[in-house]
This record gives C-alpha cells, structure tokens and sequence, in this order.
C-alpha cells in the first residue's frame, strides 16, 4: 500500500473513534 494522505487520515480517524469508544478522550483534543 502506498502512503496516501487520505489512507493516513482514514486510519487515524478510525483510531481516534476505538479510541474513544475505548476512553472517551477530554475536549478539545478531538476535531470536529
């Protein structure tokens, strides 16, 4: 797999959500 951007992002953004479904993290530290 190549490094896109947009992969890169999709992970991350897939982490954060297990992430905070797992701990919900404080405020602000997530961008909506």
């Amino acid at each position: 797999m190549t490094p896109n951007p947009s992969v890169n992002r999709a992970a991350c953004k897939l982490r954060l959500q297990v992430r905070s479904g797992l701990r919900p993290p404080p405020a602000g530290y997530v961008e909506r």
